[in-house]
């Protein structure tokens, strides 16, 4: 692979870390310098990958490299969260996951995850999460990360469901860029050119000097449903783009 062709294949995916490292931040609450953690592991997983990517592999570089970059912002999460104060519940998430291992030591890594799913009640991919988050040893998720690679205990179309649930479509992370570009830009004169209730929306969603956060916990902020808050979000974008335009 040519030098060019290598750092075509960086530029055109930093994007979709964002959009990964912006996920996780919102799922579990995260400060905006953790947020930024999260993306640097990030980037720099996604330099690696690129190295040893072959292009006549016939897959997808985001495909190829995708499940890679997760895991190592997992690995720099796990060490956030143990740097920070959690949330009383995922506390106790993670105790629980603990349990889980200790108690079925030869279950491998895909029967745990369906184990944990099943008595959290909580989807695969985040049983997945908790267990790389639960973890102590730095060489689980290495050889965590080994298993996923030679596909060991867990089928393709599993797999292949993970990587899509993971990774955004082309067309929504292009949205989401050009959103986020938007509020970045004026980020300043928010509140000059929107109401305060669409300027706060705008911040928190995007993590304009905060974490970022979903809908549905912006809505909880505001005593309002996640719907209130996505109108909201659509309705201050459009009149950003009005102002710019």
């Amino acid at each position: 692979m040519t030098k060019n062709t290598n750092e075509q294949l960086i530029q055109d995916n930093y994007r979709n870390v964002y959009a990964l490292a912006h996920s996780l931040a919102k799922s579990y609450n995260l400060a905006f310098e953790a947020f930024e953690d999260l993306q640097k592991v990030g980037y720099i997983s996604l330099i690696e990958q690129s190295k040893t990517f072959d292009e006549n592999s016939g897959v997808p570089f985001w495909t190829y490299a995708c499940k890679g970059v997760k895991l190592k912002m997992l690995e720099e999460l796990r060490f956030i969260l143990d740097t920070v104060s959690i949330s009383p519940y995922l506390n106790k998430q993670i105790g629980k996951v603990r349990k889980i291992v200790s108690v079925n030591a030869e279950s491998n890594t895909s029967e745990l995850i369906e184990i944990v799913s099943q008595i959290l009640k909580i989807s695969a991919d985040k049983s997945e999460e908790l267990l790389i988050l639960s973890t102590k040893e730095k060489t689980s998720i290495d050889e965590y990360q080994s298993m996923l690679e030679s596909g060991e205990g867990m089928q393709d179309d599993k797999l292949e469901d993970m990587l899509k649930s993971d990774c955004l479509n082309p067309e929504d992370l292009m949205l989401e860029q050009e959103n986020q570009a938007f509020a970045m830009l004026l980020a300043d004169s928010l509140d000059d050119i929107l109401s305060h209730r669409q300027a706060e929306y705008i911040r928190m969603y995007f993590g304009i000097g905060c974490a970022p956060q979903t809908f549905e916990q912006i809505g909880e902020e505001f005593c309002v449903n996640a719907g209130t808050v996505e109108k909201g979000v659509k309705s201050a974008l459009k009149k950003l783009k009005e102002y710019i335009d």
